[in-house]
């Protein structure tokens, strides 16, 4: 399964308005750092479960 690209899916629970643009975009960055370290994660978790596999 060596070069296969997991199909990865994020789903968003909440928003709210956030009034101060600069916050906003802190927080969004912040939000997408997260989303991202998660999907990382997760990838690393299936390699090594097919490491193991093998």
């Amino acid at each position: 399964m060596k070069g296969k690209i997991p199909k990865v899916t994020c789903q968003v629970v909440s928003i709210q308005y956030v009034h101060d643009p600069e916050a906003a975009e802190k927080w969004f960055d912040l939000y997408t750092d997260i989303i991202l370290k998660q999907i990382q994660n997760r990838q690393e978790t299936e390699r090594e479960l097919e490491v193991l596999d093998d």
